[in-house]
């Protein structure tokens, strides 16, 4: 804690990122939270590494994979090394604001739930393509009627919660999948989710894009494997 803020673990998972990561990283750093920044490369083939081994130092721990195993790995992995009262996770790419912290943070202060989710479908968003949206918006009405949830954007990769909570929580998917398989276990436990409003500016797949319709489609297999697991390895097993 500092001054009576909460400190937060922001990780930051990073895979061939060399377009976008310096200019992320400043907007981070600049973000005025008592915070840690946990950067994982996740074996990067571009300058990645290179640009995160010049950042290191003050709030920014880097850490670097050689082989590349899937943004759920890396999330995994910086959980593992995080210290804060929350944790956040953030994308290597311009789509999200860092500007955004405060609310959130004050967010789950303010309502004491276990998670805040920033919803992508309010104003200040722009960008998100149309099948992007519908893709979304599926996946999110999905959520909430197979777990009787109200999350507002489940595929958001804005999502605060409770370091307590999330470290308690065996998360064993790969890949984009982690987005669906958290939130599932999450409304499986009862945990509170809160929904704030963020800004948003989408890019392309020329872009560096990376999500897909395949990620979709898992995402469907996944709400729909934790939906139904009855053999109790939601809420027991290994840590992260």
């Amino acid at each position: 804690m500092n001054g009576g803020r909460p400190k937060v673990s922001v990780i930051m998972p990073v895979y061939n990122e060399e377009r976008t990561l310096l200019e992320i990283m400043k907007r981070v750093i600049k973000v005025d939270v008592d915070k840690e920044i946990i950067a994982v490369d996740d074996g990067s083939c571009d300058s990645s590494p290179d640009i995160l081994r010049q950042l290191e130092g003050g709030d920014l721990r880097v850490y670097l994979r050689g082989e590349n195993e899937g943004k759920a790995s890396a999330v995994r992995y910086g959980i593992g090394k995080s210290r804060g009262e929350y944790i956040l996770i953030q994308d290597a790419d311009l789509e999200y604001d860092p500007r955004d912290y405060p609310r959130l943070i004050k967010k789950i202060e303010i309502t004491r739930a276990g998670a805040v989710y920033g919803s992508r479908f309010e104003k200040g968003s722009k960008n998100m393509f149309f099948r992007q949206k519908a893709a979304n918006r599926i996946l999110t009405f999905l959520t909430n009627l197979l777990y009787s949830g109200k999350v507002g954007d489940m595929e958001t990769c804005y999502k605060l919660i409770r370091a307590d909570i999330l470290r308690e929580i065996p998360l064993r998917e790969e890949g984009f999948d982690i987005e669906a398989e958290l939130t599932a276990k999450l409304l499986r436990r009862k945990v509170k989710i809160e929904n704030e409003p963020i800004r948003y500016s989408g890019r392309s797949y020329e872009e560096g894009k990376k999500i897909g319709f395949s990620d979709a489609l898992r995402a469907v297999y996944i709400l729909f494997k934790y939906r139904f697991d009855r053999r109790g390895n939601l809420l027991a097993g290994k840590k992260i």
